[in-house]
């Protein structure tokens, strides 16, 4: 499955428990342009009220691929907000003392929710670091405001390769442990408290696009 990730899909003040990710203008202009198109329902919970989002799934006849059309903020398949994953993983790795039910009670406690499982955190740190280490990609990536800039493509005149570094930042395979770990949690800015929630939100929602155009795949 490819992924269009879009983003300026609100969250907040919903009148309704239902989150539309296309609009039915955009849903007939891919029709009209010979696209096939479906919905594709997801559950998502946000704080203690769980919603239904509804994804757009298009191809054309020949495609290998279906592509599916989800929010900057959602995960399919995951029941909680990209950026409440994140908070986790920061508050991990940023609080040496903390242990992962005592991270997990704290992510309840901020995003008002029943539920958070502690085995939760590290899953997540453990999928991330397996994407890492599995990852080559360039050199001289240095994040800035929820995207890479590289320190080369302002001299090579912005052809893909750049472009590529634009959204990356090199792990090499083979990396010990520690270094695998700092890389996860350099990747998530360090932590949350830097800046402000909506600042941390479209923070993780960038760092997803850039990963999804680098990669092909969702962060998480």
């Amino acid at each position: 499955m490819k992924y269009i990730i879009q983003h300026g899909i609100g969250i907040d003040n919903l009148e309704n428990k239902t989150i539309n990710v296309l609009t039915p203008k955009q849903i007939g202009e891919y029709i009209q342009n010979g696209y096939s198109y479906r919905d594709r329902v997801y559950k998502l919970t946000i704080g203690h009220s769980q919603y239904e989002v509804v994804c757009g799934e298009i191809w054309r006849k020949d495609d290998i691929e279906h592509s599916l059309a989800i929010p900057a903020f959602h995960l399919p398949h995951r029941t909680y907000c990209l950026h409440v994953y994140a908070y986790a993983i920061n508050l991990y790795r940023t609080k040496p003392s903390m242990g992962q039910r005592a991270v997990a009670k704290e992510t309840r406690k901020k995003f008002n929710l029943k539920t958070f499982a502690h085995t939760t955190v590290g899953r997540a740190l453990k999928e991330l670091a397996k994407m890492f280490a599995e990852t080559e990609v360039l050199d001289n990536g240095t994040y800035v405001d929820g995207q890479v800039t590289s320190q080369n493509n302002a001299s090579n005149g912005g052809n893909e390769t750049n472009d590529r570094a634009d959204c990356s930042k090199r792990v090499q395979k083979g990396l010990d442990k520690k270094s695998l770990w700092e890389s996860v949690m350099s990747f998530f800015y360090g932590t949350e408290n830097n800046y402000s929630p909506q600042a941390f939100k479209e923070a993780c929602e960038g760092i997803s696009n850039c990963w999804n155009a680098v990669f092909h795949r969702l962060l998480l």
